[in-house]
């Protein structure tokens, strides 16, 4: 198991979207030093990262270990890494009709968007999506979500900031914390 990585047992699940994208990435970038880093998951993790679908349904703690990999191999250095790479895969995500779509909506009905999506990719938790006390912030909280992975809810921050940044917000920031550690929460900022 990746050092850093709560290593409670796995409870919730995460599409395996995120792996293949991470997968794809570090296939693309021909890094040389690529099976050093892999090599650092345990063989379950590699094994989620060899076979992954998207459309599979993968250990939360299993994307956790591989995302908090891609940012190192990817982004060295960049203490934001697993952000970036949440961010990178909105954008990849919302291409072609979506990026029509975000660019003529509006913030709101983004957020709004990305709180219905929370079961598309997650079998767990249940999300809720309030305004800010300011006019350009809003929170995702996500109730009942046993052992979220940090490393997931940095990812889920740079997704957030790519969303927001398709339907046009300017200088996204997005805050991850918990609250009990059951319940992960966002609070998004923009202008």
């Amino acid at each position: 198991m990746i050092s850093g990585l709560r290593e409670e047992a796995a409870v919730g699940k995460h599409k395996g979207r995120t792996v293949v994208f991470t997968r794809e990435r570090i296939e693309k970038s021909d890094h040389r030093d690529s099976q050093k880093f892999l090599d650092r998951l345990s063989p379950e993790e590699r094994t989620t990262y060899d076979s992954a679908l998207t459309i599979s349904w993968v250990p939360d703690t299993h994307v956790a270990a591989i995302i908090k990999i891609g940012a190192q191999l990817l982004h060295p250095g960049m203490s934001s890494g697993i952000r970036e790479i949440g961010r990178e895969q909105a954008q990849a995500d919302l291409g072609g009709l979506y990026r029509v779509l975000l660019a003529v909506s509006t913030v709101s009905f983004a957020l709004s968007r990305t709180a219905q999506f929370w079961r598309t990719f997650n079998d767990e938790g249940t999300p809720r999506l309030t305004q800010g006390p300011g006019s350009n912030e809003a929170h995702l909280l996500v109730e009942n979500y046993s052992n979220f992975p940090d490393a997931l809810g940095e990812y889920n921050c740079g997704y957030i900031i790519g969303v927001l940044g398709r339907a046009g917000a300017k200088d996204v920031r997005v805050r991850f914390d918990y609250q009990n550690g059951r319940n992960p929460k966002w609070a998004a900022t923009w202008k």
